[in-house]
């Protein structure tokens, strides 16, 4: 019924709490708020971020969470997908706010992937998990040195950006049964 046709006050089948003049499932409802907004907790965000080339065969893995209090941080590392097993490291709960692990020596090689997840838990033992995130090891071919042996633009044998002259010349040809043989 429209508020302006009703004529008396609506009959409550419960009187108001004592004390804070609140209507019982409007307190109820406060206290869940409340209790909401300290057990929310937010993952907001991952180092290094999934797919990424990492340069470091003792990477430090990071993550920011938001919460309203005081926050502990478990990292999970492991050369298999299934993030199980033997291959597997973890950081153990890290105390005092500690938002980075480095991974401990011998635990990575070059040219592999690798899979981690962070684990965030509050005071109140509410916890939140990253999805699980990849990285590979390897080292990052220089600046320098990255446009050497390409060409330039529009197929061109200068490239001006770097400097760099790239040219292909085939002094012999022999034709021959299976693969092409050039000198």
């Amino acid at each position: 019924m429209p508020l302006e046709k009703r004529t008396d006050p609506p009959q409550l089948s419960t009187p108001p709490s004592a004390g804070d003049g609140l209507l019982p499932g409007v307190a109820r409802a406060e206290a869940a708020d409340a209790r909401a907004a300290v057990m929310s907790m937010t993952l907001v965000d991952v180092y290094p971020q999934s797919g990424m080339l990492v340069d470091s065969l003792r990477p430090v893995l990071r993550a920011w969470a938001q919460g309203a209090s005081a926050l502990s941080y478990q990292f999970e590392l492991c050369a298999v997908e299934t993030m199980s097993g033997a291959t597997c490291t973890n950081s153990g709960y890290l105390a005092g706010n500690k938002n980075a692990w480095t991974v401990p020596a011998g635990k990575l090689v070059w040219g592999k992937q690798y899979w981690w997840r962070v684990t965030v838990r509050d005071t109140a033992m509410v916890t939140a998990t990253s999805p699980t995130l990849t990285f590979t090891t390897g080292v990052r071919q220089p600046t320098v040195t990255s446009g050497l042996a390409t060409q330039g633009p529009g197929g061109r044998e200068f490239d001006p950006r770097t400097g760099n002259y790239t040219t292909t010349v085939t002094d012999v040809s022999v034709p021959t049964a299976g693969l092409p043989l050039q000198v």
